[in-house]
């Protein structure tokens, strides 16, 4: 969203016959530095998740498999109240 702020800015610069100066690039690329920092982390973020998730899911399987089928419905109530959260 803040990336179409700063090329609206951009265009609107370009419009009025300003000539962008070095310090003007050189927000730019602060700014593109800081949303590539926070893609990064959101996407470590997502990894931990996916990892997480697959372990529980894992030893779910793993209860299930060895468990009576009475065992079996609690097992599949506590992953719907788990994933409904």
């Amino acid at each position: 969203m803040q990336v179409r702020k700063v090329e609206q800015q951009l265009h609107q610069k370009e419009d009025m016959g300003e000539v962008l100066h070095v310090v003007d690039f050189d927000q730019l690329k602060i700014e593109n530095q800081q949303y590539l920092d926070r893609i990064e982390e959101r996407n470590t973020e997502l990894l931990r998740l996916k990892a997480t998730t697959g372990k529980a899911v894992q030893v779910c399987l793993a209860f299930m498999t060895n468990s009576s089928s009475s065992n079996m419905l609690t097992v599949l109530q506590y992953l719907q109240m788990y994933c409904s959260t």
